[in-house]
């Protein structure tokens, strides 16, 4: 299964730290929207605006993340017990 999350284009110097931490969690840049004239125009009309598609396979991002996610929670339930 894949998801599909838009990064709008705000500041450039947000837009990039946006690709980089969405990056980071997985997704994979698809396509520059707003490039592309008419093209890009159901994108724009869905979205609100410009910015970089970017995609993620499920799966991959739950076998990557489930395991950390398990963990953090075992510590704060562990920080629970003990407060």
């Amino acid at each position: 299964m894949a998801l599909s999350l838009p990064t709008l284009s705000p500041p450039d110097y947000q837009h990039a730290r946006l690709l980089r931490y969405y990056s980071f969690y997985g997704f994979e840049r698809v396509k520059e929207v707003g490039d592309g004239g008419l093209a890009d125009l159901g994108d724009q009309i869905v979205w609100g605006g410009v910015g970089t598609r970017m995609n993620a396979d499920v799966g991959r991002m739950l076998a990557k993340w489930t395991p950390t996610l398990r963990a953090r929670r075992r510590r704060m339930e562990a920080e629970e017990r003990g407060a």
